[in-house]
């Protein structure tokens, strides 16, 4: 077969994801022809499509290298970005608009760098770009979800409207729209949702559906049948994964174990002057509500959700596999430099914050870290928020998370947000005895009861000058790219304390859990 037509076939066969078939091709191509560079690129599309990205990035480098290209550019820069390497994503979509951009894919591709960087705004004009061009549902759904983060809310209700009317099955979109709120008897879309739910052979399309529903259904007050829904489709996930709890168990184990009594004490060493601010806790628990009030001080940026420090200690460990944390990785990280960890994260951030800026990374599982965070940055500050117990899981069951992240593996079954609630209880408690300097554990129910008095305990811990001015959240425009997007450009409030006593009658293995724990139901800091 000639070089053109297997190229073809191995076209086809990547957009039908037929990778098996198109990778045979490709390699076939190169056995010939090392240099024909769009091989190279197609190869590390798909290795990007089965998450791959470091070996994608170094298949689209290497055809970019043999004809430069804005598409290869910016297929490099999502790379990045999925790795969380900011200061290379900025370097290849700088590369890209070295060239007249025509192709709306290639707009849409930068945007969704941009976006997973939290570059909403930026994201925006390129999704626009890219619609200008040519309209898909899935270029109106990438617009709509950086609008959401962007706080433009009826902007995406539009996107993803327009999304569903052009693809009716786009269950991403469904759930997205459902996620904005504002639903009432009159103003839902249970009877659609219920209908496409019907039309979902897949279990994770199932589980975006259900989650869709069961959050209009608790809306409108129909709480059975929400949690019916949710409890379906977790379990046809949980099957599939067959998660074990001990998996996670040994990563709090081990942490500790880094700086156990027996180990011997850490040693301060000279630092970057840089003081950053970790906001840390279980997801659901009230991190993005933190972070908004810190950054409503004018000489604090939010960086949003980075994965910047575990990356680098990835990097600086050199451990191999596809997760930055493993068992592995714990253990290297017992012969690493402390003072090396600490500048490759601040680095990795060149491109993100002024040197010496004070700002916020807000990963709310950096909490494993914490001991590693202050000894690498001994003037980082670490914020972990703590909530109660039932709302927590509660919160964390009812939420969607990424269907491909390992780390939230625990969420889909009552009984093991429990367990990882209790390890994580202990593992934040005793980073702030081992570093109370530099770790402090807010109790999100006692600061929206009391704002004033723990915020202003909270910001100064941080070493910021207060101003009661920072509890206006509402004033604070930056975008939000976590689940809470919505919640938080209302003011402070008392609304979600409890709400997991609508569920009580279904949750009854959670409650059994924590009894058996010795975790009070109510527990407060």
């Amino acid at each position: 077969m000639q070089e053109q037509q297997l190229h073809q076939l191995a076209q086809r066969a990547v957009n039908q994801r037929q990778f098996n078939e198109a990778q045979q091709a490709l390699i076939r191509i190169l056995n010939n022809n090392p240099n024909f560079y769009d091989a190279y690129f197609l190869l590390g599309v798909i290795e990007a499509e089965l998450g791959s990205f470091t070996k994608a990035a170094a298949l689209i480098e290497k055809a970019a290298t043999l004809k430069p290209l804005p598409e290869y550019f910016a297929h490099l820069a999502k790379c990045f970005a999925m790795m969380g390497n900011s200061n290379k994503t900025y370097d290849a979509i700088e590369s890209a608009k070295g060239f007249e951009i025509k192709d709306a894919l290639t707009f849409d591709t930068i945007g969704v760098a941009l976006s997973r960087l939290g570059d909403h705004e930026q994201a925006i004009e390129y999704f626009e770009q890219a619609i200008a061009r040519k309209e898909t549902s899935a270029f109106y759904y990438n617009l709509g979800a950086s609008q959401t983060f962007a706080g433009q809310f009826e902007q995406a209700r539009y996107s993803y409207e327009k999304a569903i009317e052009l693809q009716p099955l786009f269950y991403q979109a469904h759930s997205s729209l459902s996620h904005l709120g504002g639903i009432s008897e009159t103003k839902n879309h249970v009877d659609r949702l219920m209908s496409v739910y019907g039309k979902m052979p897949h279990p994770d399309a199932k589980l975006h559906i259900s989650h869709a529903l069961a959050k209009e259904l608790e809306a409108l007050g129909r709480y059975r049948e929400a949690f019916e829904y949710l409890e379906a489709a977790k379990r046809d996930k949980r099957v599939k994964l067959n998660y074990q709890f001990e998996q996670d168990k040994t990563l709090f184990e081990g942490m500790k174990s880094l700086f156990s009594e027996q180990e011997i004490g850490v040693e301060k060493h000279d630092s970057p002057c840089a003081q950053p601010i970790f906001v840390v806790g279980m997801p659901r628990s009230g991190t993005t509500l933190v972070e908004r009030v810190l950054t409503n001080n004018e000489v604090v940026k939010s960086i949003g959700e980075r994965q910047e420090f575990g990356l680098a200690l990835k990097q600086l460990t050199k451990t191999p596999g596809r997760y930055i944390l493993d068992n592995a990785t714990i253990e290297a990280a017992r012969r690493i430099d402390y003072s090396v960890l600490g500048r490759l994260y601040l680095d990795s951030l060149k491109t993100v914050v002024e040197p010496n800026q004070r700002f916020v990374d807000k990963m709310p599982l950096n909490v494993f870290y914490g001991g590693l965070i202050a000894s690498a940055l001994p003037k980082a500050k670490i914020i972990c928020v703590i909530r109660n117990p039932m709302d927590t899981v509660w919160g964390n069951f009812k939420q969607l998370f990424s269907l491909n992240d390992p780390y939230y593996n625990y969420a889909y079954d009552q009984t093991s947000i429990a367990k990882f609630y209790a390890e994580f209880i202990a593992l934040a408690e005793y980073w702030q005895s081992r570093f109370p300097d530099q770790f402090k554990i807010v109790s999100y129910d006692e600061f929206v009861t009391s704002p004033q008095a723990i915020g202003k305990e909270m910001v100064e811990f941080c070493g910021l000058h207060y101003d009661e001015a920072m509890l206006d959240i509402t004033q604070n425009r930056s975008a939000v790219a976590t689940a809470s997007s919505v919640q938080v450009r209302t003011a402070i409030n008392t609304k979600s304390l409890g709400q997991w006593r609508r569920f009580e009658t279904w949750l009854r293995p959670a409650m059994e859990t924590f009894d058996a724990l010795g975790i009070e139901l109510e527990r407060k800091h």
